[in-house]
């Protein structure tokens, strides 16, 4: 169980900074009238159920602060103001926690810090049994009868078995509804299978006509065996009147025909031989033209040399152009 070991206000309606140490058993709190007293449980209202009134805010503060140090060691400081809404949680291990603008519920894991929550029960409001104000009555004294026993069973867990009970009865509900389908699919079953009361006369029947199928499958496959060799004796009837229409021809005809057409293969084979050598004439030919036009382009360079330069650059000699006898063929 959690518990508040130390309770600090500041601005919190009468109290500027107040500091309240609490015992882990039963503590009182005592004092005049408007001391103070009430203000200390507006204060645990707010810290665990986030219940604020504009009027628990000091005059001229910016916001109230309460700040509660629990058994666990986890420091919570709660500020609320118009303008401020924020929860700071300083966890055992160090660790920083803010929580801002949540609205009107406490986030979740600050109750679970925290460890009071309100006790839900159905569509109704949730009810708080860890604070309760002064003019507030006894503990489920005005609650009725159901309502006693929801919040009694929530206190104590025995709701948790409820829950389970309400499973329970609906698994139930569930497989009765697959039990009476069951049921009548088997019925349904029952007379179709009344249908097939005369199964047992059709086996002999059966077995008569699996043994006609299987030798109808015999004569089948020697139908195929004897489409097979029919084709065959076919073929071997077609070659047959081939061989006996090659004995009507006279081969003598037909070797001198074949001997006439290998001699003009023959003649054939000399005359594109004699084509060939024919063109590599011209080619020859058309060489030697080039040749010859190569040499008496030479010649005229030469002549055109010695009219420029008719004098010799070995002997000094004077060359007459004229003296030259070339001739083109």
């Amino acid at each position: 169980m959690v518990c508040i070991q130390e309770l600090r206000l500041i601005n919190f309606q009468s109290h500027v900074d107040t500091v309240i140490k609490f015992s882990p058993f039963f503590n009182c709190i005592v004092g005049s009238t408007r001391s103070g007293k009430s203000s200390v449980v507006r204060a645990l209202n707010l810290l665990f159920y986030n219940e604020w009134h504009e009027a628990y805010q000091r005059h001229n503060s910016p916001y109230a602060t309460i700040i509660a140090l629990l058994s666990t060691g986890a420091l919570v400081t709660r500020h609320k103001g118009d303008k401020v809404n924020r929860i700071i949680i300083k966890m055992p291990d160090g660790t920083i926690k803010h929580f801002e603008n949540f609205g009107f519920t406490l986030p979740k894991e600050v109750s679970e810090i925290l460890g009071v929550s309100p006790i839900e029960i159905g569509n109704k409001d949730p009810i708080f049994v860890n604070v309760a104000n002064q003019d507030e009555p006894q503990f489920l004294f005005y609650n009725a009868g159901p309502d006693k026993a929801k919040i009694l069973s929530r206190l104590s867990g025995i709701h948790w078995i409820d829950y389970a009970l309400k499973d329970l009865n609906a698994d139930r509900r569930t497989k009765a509804a697959e039990v009476d389908l069951l049921k009548g699919a088997t019925s349904e079953l029952t007379e179709r299978l009344k249908g097939f009361a005369d199964i047992e006369i059709y086996k002999d029947i059966i077995a008569v006509e699996k043994d006609r199928l299987s030798k109808l499958k015999c004569i089948s496959e020697v139908y195929k065996k004897g489409s097979t060799l029919s084709s065959r004796i076919g073929r071997w009837k077609d070659e047959y009147s081939r061989l006996q229409e090659l004995k009507k021809i006279n081969f003598s005809t037909e070797i001198g025909r074949l001997e006439q057409l290998i001699h003009t293969t023959d003649l054939l084979d000399q005359l594109k031989n004699k084509q060939r050598m024919l063109k590599n004439t011209e080619e020859s030919v058309k060489n030697m033209r080039i040749h010859i036009q190569s040499i008496s382009e030479s010649k005229d360079k030469i002549l055109e040399e010695v009219k420029n330069n008719p004098v010799c650059e070995s002997c000094g000699a004077t060359i007459d152009p004229t003296k030259f006898d070339l001739h083109e063929d």
